[in-house]
């Protein structure tokens, strides 16, 4: 089979993506068809597929579910990651004025190691502002 993409907790074929999307957009299944190289009853069948999976009974529906999953979600998720970051560095800085002020005891090997594992979070979950997109007009 071939991949599938995840949007909320449904799998999703990439063929079935590509139809929810361009039914956001406000194209009909005779528009949608073309772009899938297919005919408007494949087009209804997939969304058939997609309203049961989804439990979405509307085009309606469908799409602002579509988006809040995303669009809305992705961004809240972006900003969820910045303020993990933003934690862990304060808590970075906080350990290191801590050790050099109060003499805290922990190894500069030990802050090295924690600033190595957070630049590799960092690297596994980027988290920059660009991947904020604005929203559609």
């Amino acid at each position: 089979m071939g991949n599938t993409v995840k949007v909320g907790n449904v799998l999703f074929s990439q063929r079935e993506c590509i139809a929810i999307q361009c039914l956001t957009e406000g194209f009909t299944n005779g528009q949608i068809a073309p772009r899938l190289k297919t005919t408007e009853n494949v087009v209804k069948n997939i969304f058939r597929c997609v309203y049961d999976k989804t439990g979405m009974s509307t085009r309606l529906e469908l799409a602002l579910w579509w988006i809040f999953h995303t669009e809305i979600e992705g961004r809240q998720n972006v900003e969820e990651k910045e303020a993990q970051n933003a934690r862990i560095e304060e808590d970075i800085q906080a350990r290191a004025r801590g050790k050099n002020a109060a003499g805290s005891g922990r190894s500069d090997g030990a802050l090295d190691e924690t600033r190595g594992a957070i630049n590799e979070i960092r690297r596994v979950y980027p988290c920059r502002q660009e991947e904020i997109s604005p929203a559609k007009p």
